[in-house]
């Protein structure tokens, strides 16, 4: 299970820093441009609680406080929040690939 919140946290980190070409250096800032993205979003409740959602699957990797289900309902929350950022990306960046696409690839 921790290795499916570190998946989950590290793919949010790669396409927000692509989102707007910003990159991050600390979680605070990783924190502050997906929160900056949001209110720019019609969906800035959801991307706000779904990053909190995600954040916490982080820091279960390091307290593995989180159940199964717990991780499994994060983890859907981070699939909705990358496909969110997914349609912010420029084409070159997703190769033309849709979401599930993508997502279907093997890693």
């Amino acid at each position: 299970m921790c290795l499916v919140t570190v998946k989950s946290t590290t793919s949010l980190a790669q396409v927000s820093d692509l989102t707007r070409g910003w990159r991050h250096f600390r979680h605070a800032d990783l924190l502050a441009a997906i929160r900056h993205i949001a209110d720019e979003s019609d969906n800035r409740i959801a991307i706000r609680e779904s990053i909190e959602i995600v954040r916490s699957m982080h820091t279960n990797f390091y307290e593995v406080d989180l159940d199964r289900t717990a991780v499994e309902l994060g983890f859907i929350r981070a699939e909705t929040l990358l496909q969110t950022f997914w349609q912010l990306l420029p084409e070159p960046y997703t190769g033309g690939l849709t979401f599930a696409q993508w997502l279907a690839e093997p890693s």
